[in-house]
């Protein structure tokens, strides 16, 4: 079973992913913003790890380059998930080291195969999820 880290202030949007990706039996991580959530990462080892657009308080493309720069979660594949009307957003989540971007608004059923197809790349060790993402410094350690 595959181990789901999600980070998002809003309960809605944590309810409505525990929905669409409980169905497929995995395991379920919260947590309820970004300070917490690189601790869950590095802590707890998740197979792949759910960030909410509209995290108060934080920027998530800047919690995405964060994970991405630390050695224990820069192979995490990361969705970026939210209802943004900006056309900006899927580009800029790619450039911040996520794997990939679902619109919560236009295609919230696009979640779970987005998250099936990033755990079984990331099982084979193919795909984006794991070879073509960014590279980042290595300085920021999150421990």
């Amino acid at each position: 079973m595959s181990k789901i880290l999600s980070i998002g202030d809003q309960r809605v949007s944590l309810d409505l992913a525990r929905k669409l990706l409980g169905r497929d039996g995995h395991d379920w991580i919260e947590a309820a913003d970004a300070l917490a959530g690189l601790h869950r990462a590095v802590e707890d080892a998740p197979d792949c790890i759910l960030v909410d657009l509209d995290l108060a308080g934080f920027d998530a493309f800047a919690l995405c380059d964060l994970l991405c720069a630390d050695a224990t979660t820069r192979r995490i594949p990361i969705v970026v998930w939210g209802s943004s009307k900006a056309d900006h957003a899927a580009p800029q989540a790619k450039r911040s080291g996520a794997s990939a971007y679902v619109d919560r608004a236009r295609t919230p059923g696009a979640l779970a195969g987005t998250v099936q197809r990033l755990l079984a790349e990331a099982r084979c060790g193919v795909g984006s999820s794991v070879r073509t993402r960014p590279s980042r410094p290595s300085g920021a350690a999150l421990r």
